[in-house]
């Protein structure tokens, strides 16, 4: 229905003459922010500093998605597209998405944008392409380039409007658009945007001011869209900054002492997959339990009350920890818990130095975010992939037990990361996105991806060699904790 409006609002929106290159293009910038207390304040920092930069120039409007548009999906792009043409479109001549962490270089953006024509289909930023097939994108076309996100991305209005109603066109045919799953935004985001043109009803001509330029639009990449501010050679329009939290050492032993880490397993991998675990990350671990169908005191696993096994889902194994960090969280001091899947490779110093970031007294709940059915604003929920890890805090696990109605598993096969997704929508949380975290292997990841979102976990011991994996990304960082546990359980060696 909204859309039918937007078409014919699209229809009467005058298009706006071309800058000359010494005035400032009309831009709409959009900060992606989450709801939670550190990420507003980094998103807020980001907004603080771009609007005094902007200040010379007179124009520029900053957003942030959690205060500005609080549009259920508005990770995905595409639900935030019906609103900046109707509410933004007659007003500016580009829309430039940043991430929390992206700093932008006023005079050198305008620049950037002041040689390219906002009245055509114009799609700019930092191009990535994958060296191979890989799992997060779909195993897709390897060499369909995509944007990094924290590097921003600048889109011209024309193209935008061409989006919103392409993604009408296409919810409405069924085709060529991300309705089930969304993984990695930036890339779907091009991939919808390379096919817009094919998917235009011949039949049902549009206005001419309304058809895509071209066919076969393509990411324009300009190295100016820079991931590291120490790159003054290339002017950069914008770059990243590292967002972390003061760490205080007295805290993160505490922290350290407060968190469990679960590992959810079966005795088919007892062999296999536990012997890798113990020898790398949980080495430094305070506390971790192994949870499996089957006791086994030569792996260290142990059962718990409903924690059967199944082929998939492991719904009511994942529900069985939650329950026993429940009941045991007070007399153990517990904070946090960190289910992991037994082919997880992650670093506890890492995970431990992100929890700091956030108080075990609120609703948490961290992960790396998938959405399911979310990408049209309208349903669907957002959700913690379960091989990257899934953390609560106490307070939501307590949260959880008192709304349990919303927090059953259909069955015992059912998806445990999406049953704690549709969880926390139920219960009105918003799940908190760590870029840290990831659901693939290193090899699923470009390279830079990896630069700009310190890796604190992989998943998946495919076609891979997890402890090579520990020891090149994580080994470094978990060497302190490992030697610090050696202390706690042999205070008397002499080291």
């Amino acid at each position: 229905m909204w859309m039918g409006f937007v078409f014919v609002a699209l229809g009467l929106l005058p298009w706006a003459c071309s800058q000359s290159p010494l005035e400032a293009p009309r831009i709409l910038f959009v900060i992606h922010s989450q709801v939670d207390p550190q990420h507003e304040q980094w998103a807020r920092d980001s907004r603080s500093q771009l609007l005094q930069d902007l200040q010379p120039y007179g124009r520029g409007r900053v957003l942030l998605t959690h205060e500005d548009l609080p549009t259920h999906g508005a990770w995905t792009y595409f639900a935030l597209l019906p609103t900046l043409v109707m509410d933004y479109g007659p007003q500016i001549d580009w829309v430039v998405f940043l991430a929390e962490n992206t700093r932008v270089q006023v005079p050198a953006l305008l620049e950037l944008l002041s040689e390219h024509d906002p009245r055509q289909e114009v799609f700019l930023g930092h191009a990535l392409k994958d060296r191979q097939h890989v799992v997060i994108h779909h195993y897709d076309q390897p060499d369909l380039e995509y944007p990094h996100a924290s590097a921003g991305l600048a889109l011209s209005m024309r193209l935008v409007r061409n989006l919103a109603l392409n993604m009408d066109r296409s919810q409405r045919d069924g085709t060529k658009f991300p309705t089930t799953f969304s993984i990695d935004a930036p890339y779907e985001l091009a991939k919808f945007i390379y096919r817009q043109a094919e998917s235009w009803d011949q039949n049902a001509e549009p206005p001419e001011s309304l058809k895509p330029t071209h066919s076969g639009l393509r990411l324009i990449h300009d190295a100016r869209f820079c991931l590291d501010e120490a790159e003054p050679e290339l002017s950069c329009a914008t770059f990243t900054v590292p967002t972390v939290c003061p760490v205080d050492e007295e805290r993160l032993g505490s922290t350290w002492h407060q968190t469990l880490f679960a590992v959810k397993t079966c005795e088919k991998y007892h062999e296999d997959r536990l012997p890798i675990i113990q020898s790398t990350w949980a080495e430094a671990a305070l506390n971790l339990i192994l949870v499996s169908e089957k006791a086994d005191p030569d792996f260290g696993t142990i059962t718990i009350p409903g924690a059967m096994n199944t082929e998939k889902g492991h719904c009511n194994k994942t529900l069985a920890i939650i329950d026993y960090f429940r009941t045991r969280a007070e007399s153990e001091g517990w904070q946090w818990l960190v289910i992991a899947d037994d082919d997880t490779i992650l670093s506890v110093d890492k995970m431990i130095r992100l929890l700091m970031c956030y108080s075990p007294d609120r609703l948490v709940g961290l992960g790396q975010r998938y959405g399911f059915r979310i990408a049209t604003g309208q349903h669907g929920y957002d959700y913690p992939t379960g091989g990257s890890g899934m953390i609560l805090s106490r307070a939501m696990v307590n949260k959880m037990a008192e709304r349990q109605s919303h927090c059953r598993c259909p069955s015992p096969e059912h998806p445990d990361d999406m049953l704690l997704g549709a969880c926390f929508t139920n219960m009105g949380v918003s799940m908190i996105h760590a870029r840290g975290l990831h659901q693939g292997r290193p090899e699923d990841y470009h390279e830079k991806v990896l630069q700009t979102d310190d890796p604190i976990s992989f998943h998946k011991f495919w076609q891979t060699d997890p402890v090579k994996t520990y020891n090149r990304w994580f080994e470094e960082a978990d060497a302190v904790l490992k030697d610090r546990k050696f202390n706690l359980v042999h205070p008397h060696q002499d080291l």
